[in-house]
């Protein structure tokens, strides 16, 4: 797996966005627009990050390879702007647009935005399925936000409404989380059962056990602190298995494990997953009721832990990666 990472823009990238830009826009998609067209490249700080807006850059060894931008317009409303990611890292092993637009998303959500709006023109198929992938719906000019910025060219539009997270934010793992992955596991296999030697294995070393080998971790905030975490561990094409949930016992009853579960389907999905697997003890009822009411069944038991007496499974519809 590729790294790609997202950093907030600074200046220091200013040429390398406007060259990665103005590239695709004029001699990929042959699109007739000059720097003089769009000073809001210029501008960087001054035109987006202000308000609810921002503009990120998408990184790959250092060099920049994608960009993603919203415009605060007011009334809790976002405009997605400069979306965009040079075509040798889209879909496949980098996902640079996905991981470029959750971000942006995870920041509405933390802001409270209630909606966000986009155009682009009809030629760029590939994009317009990513959106539609990611619950963008198509809507007319005319139902545009009066204060939506309007580009010359932009003929398609589209919307997407932002769920509250009541003060819930998900985040993708980096190694700063370790002592935490560590921790809320340990409470509550150390509350129910023991720790076997794979848990130790795992939880000091989830880099090397689950990114590493395809899988991804999420953690869980309430109100900027750390509240759960959730793994997924790639098993086989199209497996992935549901692991390493957790949450904070202060933190419980605020449908953080439901927020979790739910970012880790869709991260699945997005891998190309087809079944998530998982097992777990039926001592955590609430676990386990949990599992069954987002769809996971039961199915026979086999696997690695000692203290598993139940195997579940949930069966995801076909889920394709688009370009971005």
């Amino acid at each position: 797996m590729e790294n790609v990472r997202v950093e907030v823009y600074s200046e220091v990238y200013k040429q390398e966005a406007i060259n990665l830009i103005l590239e695709i826009q004029r001699i990929e998609f042959e699109v007739p627009i000059t720097l003089e067209q769009q000073p809001d490249l210029n501008t960087i700080p001054d035109f987006y990050q202000k308000g609810n807006g921002n503009f990120w850059v998408a990184l790959n060894n250092n060099t920049l390879i994608g960009t993603i931008a919203l415009i605060d317009i007011g009334n809790s409303q976002v405009a997605l702007r400069k979306m965009f990611v040079h075509k040798d890292y889209r879909g496949g092993e980098y996902k640079t647009g996905q991981i470029l637009l959750d971000t942006a998303l995870e920041w509405m959500r933390e802001r409270s935005c209630t909606q966000v709006f986009l155009g682009t023109l009809d030629r760029f198929v590939a994009a317009q399925k990513f959106y539609r992938k990611n619950g963008f719906e198509e809507i007319l000019k005319n139902d545009l936000p009066q204060s939506f910025p309007r580009m010359t060219l932009d003929n398609t539009f589209f919307k997407k409404e932002i769920s509250a997270n009541n003060g819930i934010a998900i985040l993708n793992y980096d190694k700063t989380h370790q002592p935490w992955f560590e921790k809320l596991n340990r409470d509550w296999i150390e509350k129910y059962f023991w720790m076997e030697p794979l848990d130790f294995e795992v939880l000091q070393h989830p880099d090397e056990h689950i990114v590493k080998k395809g899988g991804s971790i999420l953690m869980a905030t309430y109100n900027n602190e750390v509240a759960g975490t959730v793994a997924l561990k790639y098993v086989a094409p199209g497996v992935y298995e549901f692991t390493k949930m957790a949450v904070d016992e202060k933190y419980r009853g605020k449908k953080i494990g439901q927020a979790l579960a739910a970012a880790a389907i869709e991260k699945a999905k997005l891998a190309g997953a087809n079944r998530i697997i998982l097992y777990s003890n039926t001592v955590l009822e609430t676990a386990i009721n949990l599992y069954r009411k987002i769809g996971f069944k039961e199915i026979p038991v086999d696997g690695p832990y000692k203290r598993s007496n139940i195997k579940m499974e949930l069966v995801l519809k076909q889920h394709h990666e688009s370009l971005s």
